[in-house]
């Protein structure tokens, strides 16, 4: 679910993310890939949020995530950027590409 969101908000698509999870470590890795990503894209510190605090369902995990987001969109004051999320990852992703070393 946070794939979507971190690609639309910043166009870009994370490198080495499973598009078709199919595992229970599948869903850990794209979950980690993403929030490495957001890390560095942030330029903050993200290790207190795994990956697989995310698929186990870690309700404070996920709620920082989530306000992470709510905060960005107050900076930008970007409505515009919550409502393209959707549109943008059905159409294949952003404009640029993020190359993780995580891989």
């Amino acid at each position: 679910m946070f794939v979507p969101i971190v690609e639309g908000f910043f166009k870009v698509k994370i490198d080495g993310i499973i598009r078709n999870p199919q595992s229970k470590e599948d869903y850990i890795h794209n979950a980690q890939l993403t929030i490495d990503c957001l890390s560095e894209l942030m330029k903050v510190d993200l290790t207190y949020i795994t990956g697989e605090m995310i698929w186990e369902g870690n309700r404070e995990a996920i709620s920082n995530l989530v306000s992470i987001f709510l905060r960005l969109l107050k900076i930008t004051g970007s409505n515009e950027s919550l409502k393209s999320l959707g549109s943008n990852y059905r159409e294949g992703g952003g404009k640029n590409n993020f190359h993780s070393h995580y891989n």
